[in-house]
């Protein structure tokens, strides 16, 4: 205990060890890399990998600690209309399905409402415990910089965004491109909205604030996923459009892009695939959808058949896939596979009465960006780790705005 207590407290251990919650992400983290490294460096199958224990013992923590709630911010309604759902379903599928799973579709169940468990916990943090989280998540990310450049600079798969192909992209201890991109994604939201409020309060942002964003930017594109490379893109029009308040700027901006990009639109995607060590033919023999959804498109397409031959009319309203055969990772419409139109419903009006904020344009513009970037390539609600760190990010975010408007 002794030599715990001598540690220097600007470090980025002390920091983890004054907090548990810190502890645990530390641990987290340090398990996918394991994961990761067993799966893609050593060519180890486990039947459970050393991040599938502690998801396991997060899920479990965090369930109990919902119960033991004294303020659930109602979402045990949302919980209940989709535990609803989801029971109808698997009595309608246990009678008319030959290869029902009803492990799969449970397992499943529980990715995707962990959402609505996890957020009344992080919202009941206060603002010192929330700050020293995602301070921590702030180190770990700019230390994962060191080796993103170190993979980036020797080559190492390990420490790629996709292991062992030619693809470009680096994310450093992170698991694979998924988390990687939503991780960055998060710290980038995080920086930029700490400068976005020191110009709001009219103070000058401190050099740890621009130091952060370069080394996080920095870390972001050599990613090198197409998500992080749209939201960075996003990001500068968001910063546009509150730093200069002139939409017509903003609407012209993105006038042009557009009209360049589709002008230019085969040497443009020619160039991303060479850059990105793509093959030509994701694109020449498909279409740019192929490529900018990264062939998702096609599960889509083959989603919407599946769902066609399957499904009857009720299906439409209370879903019925199993994600061992289907899946497309469009987020929303994994949710309507899952749940149906009644749980996409169930989301967005969770969403819009939990996360968004009435009269703060940059914060929803932010929020809205995470989750076009999560429609677009999905992983987001159905990820435990990714999920964590989004109610982290984004309620941290709203903290922050709280602040502001009571200056």
């Amino acid at each position: 205990m002794k030599v715990i207590e001598n540690i220097n407290n600007n470090t980025l251990f002390a920091k983890i060890l004054n907090s548990k919650e810190s502890i645990f992400i530390f641990l987290l983290l340090l398990s996918n890399f394991f994961t990761k490294a067993l799966y893609y460096e050593y060519n180890v199958t486990l039947t459970y990998y050393p991040s599938t224990w502690v998801k396991s013992i997060l899920l479990i923590a965090v369930i109990i600690q919902f119960f033991f709630l004294n303020k659930k911010q109602n979402t045990h309604y949302y919980l209940i209309a989709l535990a609803g759902i989801f029971l109808i379903e698997i009595i309608i599928s246990s009678r008319f399905e030959g290869a029902f799973s009803i492990g799969s579709r449970a397992y499943y169940f529980i990715k995707y409402t962990f959402l609505f468990f996890l957020f009344p916990i992080i919202n009941a943090l206060d603002d010192t415990r929330m700050n020293k989280i995602v301070n921590v998540l702030l180190w770990i990310a700019k230390i994962n910089v060191i080796f993103i450049v170190i993979g980036f600079l020797f080559k190492i798969d390990v420490f790629k965004s996709y292991p062992y192909t030619a693809r470009y992209g680096y994310n450093g201890i992170l698991p694979i491109q998924g988390a990687g991109s939503y991780f960055y994604i998060f710290m980038l939201s995080v920086v930029y909205y700490r400068y976005y409020v020191a110009y709001k309060m009219f103070k000058k942002a401190s050099k740890k604030i621009y130091i952060d964003m370069i080394v996080i930017v920095l870390g972001s594109l050599l990613v090198g996923t197409k998500a992080i490379f749209l939201f960075i893109v996003l990001l500068f029009f968001i910063d546009v459009y509150f730093r200069l308040k002139q939409k017509v700027i903003l609407i012209s901006s993105l006038v042009i892009s557009g009209i360049v990009f589709f002008l230019f639109c085969d040497a443009i995607v020619l160039a991303m695939l060479k850059f990105l060590n793509l093959h030509e033919s994701l694109y020449t023999d498909n279409s740019l959808l192929t490529f900018l959804t990264s062939k998702r498109d096609i599960l889509f397409t083959n989603a919407m058949s599946y769902i066609s031959e399957n499904w009857n009319f009720v299906n439409y309203f209370i879903g019925g896939v199993d994600f061992n055969i289907i899946r497309v990772e469009f987020e929303i419409v994994d949710i309507f596979l899952f749940f149906g139109i009644i749980g996409v419903i169930i989301y967005a009006l969770f969403f819009k009465n939990v996360f968004f904020k009435k009269h703060q344009i940059v914060y929803n513009l932010i929020l809205s960006t995470i989750l076009l970037i999560s429609l677009l390539s999905g992983n987001l609600i159905g990820s435990i780790t990714n999920t964590l760190f989004f109610c982290i990010t984004v309620l941290y975010l709203k903290k922050l705005e709280k602040k502001t408007a009571d200056a």
